[in-house]
């Protein structure tokens, strides 16, 4: 049972049910995922907030999951890194068994259908019987005299732990604590799971077994613990198992009433799993979101906070637009507008569209209008064909921009547009950061051209003031002219990429085309404009 919780922890898989047993309602200002049936009173919750204190949480978010990680590794460190070390101190202070052990060894192998050559090695560091290693399994005795009685017990137990891959059973319980590290009761469970393997074992060794054995078998375990004071590592079984466990093993060992209690423990702890395991998933933070009820999704962007639908994928673009989609067809679209206050909001329309309706919002985090358009295609199309978008352009305080949320009303409902509409923070310095964006590209683009026309003087007029100094010589020496006649630049495209444009150029000769090389600008800005602060040589792709 201990198994399935395990995998539970490590793999939060979640049973779909129409009607969850248990649903958990949890604040948006706690976690940024939301139920739908919470969605718009978590809004509320959250109103008041500044764009400060979302970044804040942003940053107590990434300071969280570091000390996570801090935690995941050497906890792994720990317990993996000393398990190698043990390896190596075993082959250094270890010798095979004599023939005597290895001969009982065979017959306790035969005894149990076991055909696996599994290497019996005595060694001076331990002192007690364990099991080790995954894929070549190794017996190993502590350098004593064993009693003539006691070693076949010995060799059954280590042989059952073996049968039963209890060392890759310990390997997931080990997995599961890292990743939860932090919680006690994991702790817990794994002391009572590694418990529990020698208690199941025991019952193997014993089975069918009369009170004689059971005896012979219970003063081999004692005698293991007069001897042992060292602790064993974790990804290994060991014979004695520990002390503090002795009184549930002897009881286990004597109690002909153990299943039925075993039985009921098992049922309890099922029971348990499958109402919480219908209630609730811990999803991932990567970078986008987390999951509760499946419902909405939270997502963060480097300029937006938002949720929408859990069906939907999110996906936002270096120009602050993010696209919306369910099964790969586009549902609509979160961009950005220059805004004129002094011009009414029928400034958004564009050609061949009529609006159909407007109306102010109440209850969102900033001014909001929604508006219904109808497009239409031109006339030369000789199509009667329309769509009806619905937009909800927010637009902050003094702000040169609106934030269009728009999406074909056909594809999706009033309801949910305005949910997601009550979720977007607009995080501080968006603005900034959207001419930013901008100027790049822009730049970047005046500089492709240059390099298409060959135009040193152009190029050179792009660059920041340190690399003007010390490209100024490379650019008079060239005439200021660059490139080659053949093969030249034929095309280019812009592709946002790391905090700079990558530009990709297409090049051809008088043959046809010569393949496509990128060349990587990163930017600075200088007096408020924005410059080439460094460019690496084009290099050839394709």
């Amino acid at each position: 049972m201990w198994l399935i919780i395990a995998l539970r922890l490590i793999f939060p898989f979640d049973i779909k049910t129409e009607n969850k047993p248990i649903n958990i309602n949890i604040p948006a200002n706690y976690i940024e995922s939301i139920s739908q049936a919470d969605h718009q009173s978590a809004v509320y919750l959250t109103s008041d907030k500044n764009e400060t204190q979302s970044n804040n949480k942003i940053d107590f978010k990434k300071t969280i999951s570091f000390i996570w990680a801090v935690g995941f590794v050497l906890f792994i460190i720990y317990h993996i890194g000393g398990y190698f070390i043990f390896l190596k101190n075993i082959r250094r202070y270890s010798k095979p068994a004599d023939e005597k052990i290895n001969s009982l060894w065979r017959l306790v192998k035969n005894e149990a259908r076991v055909s696996k050559n599994i290497r019996v090695l005595v060694c001076k560091k331990i002192k007690s019987p364990m099991m080790t290693g995954f894929f070549k399994p190794i017996l190993l005795l502590p350098e004593q005299e064993f009693d003539g009685n006691d070693l076949p017990v010995i060799l059954k137990h280590e042989l059952i732990h073996y049968k039963r891959k209890d060392v890759w059973y310990k390997l997931t319980l080990i997995f599961a604590n890292a990743l939860h590290w932090f919680n006690p009761l994991i702790y817990l469970m794994v002391y009572a799971a590694d418990r529990d393997v020698e208690i199941v074992c025991d019952s193997e060794v014993i089975k069918n077994a009369d009170i004689d054995y059971k005896k012979r078998y219970s003063e081999a375990i004692l005698k293991a613990v007069s001897k042992n004071s060292a602790h064993s590592p974790a990804l290994s079984t060991y014979f004695y198992g520990g002390k503090s466990i002795l009184k549930e093993r002897f009881k286990n060992i004597f109690n002909i009433n153990k299943k039925k209690k075993g039985i009921l423990a098992l049922c309890a702890v099922i029971i348990i799993i499958s109402i919480f395991g219908v209630s609730v998933v811990y999803g991932d933070n990567a970078e986008t979101k987390t999951t509760i009820n499946n419902s909405f999704k939270a997502y963060s962007t480097d300029l937006y906070s938002l949720s929408a639908p859990a069906s939907w994928n999110v996906e936002a673009a270096f120009d602050g637009t993010v696209s919306f989609k369910k099964d790969s067809e586009d549902q609509g679209s979160l961009s950005v507008l220059n805004y004129d206050p002094t011009l009414p909001i029928s400034q958004f329309e564009g050609n061949h569209a009529e609006t159909l309706s407007t109306k102010k919002l109440d209850g969102l985090r900033y001014p909001a209008t929604e508006t219904v358009i109808r497009r239409t295609k031109p006339a030369a199309a000789m199509d009667d064909s329309y769509v009806d978008e619905l937009h909800v352009y927010l637009i902050p305080e003094n702000s040169a921009f609106a934030y269009d949320l728009s999406f074909d009303s056909s594809k999706a409902d009033e309801k949910t547009v305005l949910e997601i509409a009550k979720s977007v923070i607009i995080k501080e310095g968006a603005s900034e950061k959207i001419k930013d964006n901008e100027a790049k590209f822009m730049v970047a683009g005046k500089w492709a051209q240059a390099v298409k026309d060959r135009q040193g003087r152009a190029q050179y007029d792009l660059l920041s003031n340190s690399l003007k100094s010390s490209k100024k010589q490379w650019y008079e020496d060239m005439g200021w002219v660059t490139g080659t006649s053949s093969p030249w630049v034929e095309n280019y495209s812009l592709i946002a990429s790391d905090g700079g444009i990558k530009i990709i150029y297409e090049y051809a000769t008088s043959a046809g085309p010569e393949g496509k090389y990128e060349q990587m600008l990163h930017f600075i800005k200088e007096g408020g404009e924005m410059r080439i602060g460094s460019f690496s040589e084009p290099k050839k792709i394709s």
